[in-house]
């Protein structure tokens, strides 16, 4: 009954998409928030991932549609895309083929240039006609079902969405489903909501709030911060300090938007009283818990706040270690690294390693490709980000929410890695509201009593 269900919700969508290109593409990146990428498309012996069968709509559709007339690609994101597709299969001919070259290009052509970099430029011409208002009701009302459901599954304990899906389509509950019990400080239990991984979930609801903050006066203010609200809480029960740190560096930039002197007294005067009033809160069995896990985020960078708070995960030891092996490793082959994708591989062949998860785009991109390619990303990273600051003519409140987009997202795969679909989510509201803009500058400019001005 779920795969039948799945099955025409899948196909629904396949076909709208081939009526409309740009609607469409939307309603795959919707279905990334709420359909688990496990899901195939099952007829009979037939099956496919429900990735693989919304992209190969979504390419159908815009050969027969042609969304890219009339529309020129700017050079910034032609760059962006060319400098890192290019480089990165460049990198795997250099690489010490620890990870076997077969095993490198089936990744790199399928989950990289297809899965990733294609869709994404598929989503750069669907922005380019959507009507944005419509769209963001649709992924705030979407992301407050899920982000209500987070909450759901943080009370009963249980996450029965996910593990009936993994259990239908791959035999075996989640992989992850055991965070849901796992206790930080007083955070009982970890939630990932309608994804897998709560590092994942943390992620989306800090890429969505950014993207709030830049659509503040164009969404209905109670339902903008009824998300907003929603969102810290699934932040904070998604039991991972990176996100609160994420969601404080999304914020100060937000607030520096309106006033940086205010900023900066109220900041100062928030962060000393917070401190202030957690060093002094009575210790009880109800508030000890909690006060060390917000203080474990307050002091980041000092471990023993972590270990009263019981995280172990991610130490400031820990990370360090992992850095001096990504580094060791990187050395025996600096340009090419030992293979891409090397972190899923040594997954997939039970390799045990001290990188254990991988938790930095550093270490993984250090180890795989080599230092070269950590630059050309953190060149074509802050390419984008300089575009829009730059080419865009922003306004000074607009180019600090941006620069705050980019600087949390960053900070946060420095510390995380690039959970899940992050990165296709990241980029694509990036591409909304860099036309979204466009669009209302070119408004503006063509307003009749502008034009009558002239």
């Amino acid at each position: 009954m779920i795969i039948t269900l799945f099955d025409i919700i899948i196909l629904v969508i396949g076909i709208y998409t081939i009526k409309n290109f740009n609607v469409g593409f939307f309603l795959t990146l919707l279905a990334k928030i709420v359909i688990p990428s496990v899901v195939r498309f099952k007829i009979g012996g037939f099956s496919l991932s429900n990735t693989d069968f919304f992209l190969l709509f979504l390419i159908c559709s815009f050969i027969i549609n042609r969304p890219y007339r009339n529309i020129k690609t700017p050079k910034a994101i032609k760059y962006f895309i060319l400098i890192n597709v290019i480089s990165t299969f460049i990198f795997i001919l250099f690489s010490s083929e620890i990870v076997p070259y077969s095993y490198q290009f089936n990744s790199f052509f399928k989950g990289y240039l297809f899965q990733t970099y294609l869709y994404i430029l598929l989503g750069f011409y669907a922005s380019q006609n959507i009507k944005i208002k419509q769209f963001n009701n649709a992924i705030i009302y979407t992301s407050l079902l899920c982000g209500i459901y987070g909450l759901f599954t943080y009370m009963i304990k249980q996450n029965p969405y996910i593990d009936s899906i993994s259990l239908i389509y791959s035999g075996d509950i989640s992989i992850f489903s055991f965070f849901i019990e796992e206790v930080r400080g007083g955070i009982e239990g970890r939630i990932s909501g309608t994804m897998p991984h709560p590092l994942q979930w943390g992620q989306y609801w800090n890429i969505l709030i950014g993207y709030l903050y830049l659509f503040r006066k164009q969404t209905n203010r109670y339902l903008w911060t009824i998300t907003i609200i929603l969102g810290i809480i699934n932040i904070v029960l998604c039991g991972s300090r990176t996100a609160i740190i994420t969601f404080i560096i999304t914020t100060i930039f937000f607030l520096a938007s309106f006033s940086f002197k205010a900023l900066f007294k109220y900041l100062t005067i928030s962060y000393i009283s917070l401190i202030f009033i957690t060093s002094f809160i009575p210790e009880t069995n109800q508030t000890k818990g909690i006060v060390t896990y917000i203080q474990s985020a307050l002091f980041f960078w000092d471990s023993s706040y972590s270990e009263k708070a019981d995280i172990v995960g991610s130490s400031t030891n820990m990370r360090s270690n992992q850095l001096e092996t990504a580094i060791d490793i990187m050395l025996q082959n600096p340009i090419g690294g030992v293979g891409y994708n090397y972190q899923y591989y040594v997954l997939e062949k039970n390799i045990s390693t001290d990188l254990l998860g991988f938790e930095s785009i550093v270490f993984k991109i250090l180890v795989e490709q080599g230092i070269l390619s950590l630059f050309l990303f953190l060149f074509t990273f802050n390419l984008l980000r300089l575009y829009i600051i730059r080419k865009q003519n922003l306004g000074k409140s607009d180019k600090w929410i941006i620069n705050g987009y980019f600087v949390s997202f960053l900070a946060s795969i420095l510390f995380t890695g690039i959970q899940g679909n992050s990165w296709i989510f990241f980029l694509c509201l990036f591409f909304l509201y860099i036309n979204n803009y466009n669009k209302r500058k070119n408004d503006s400019q063509n307003h009749p009593l502008l034009l009558a001005k002239q």
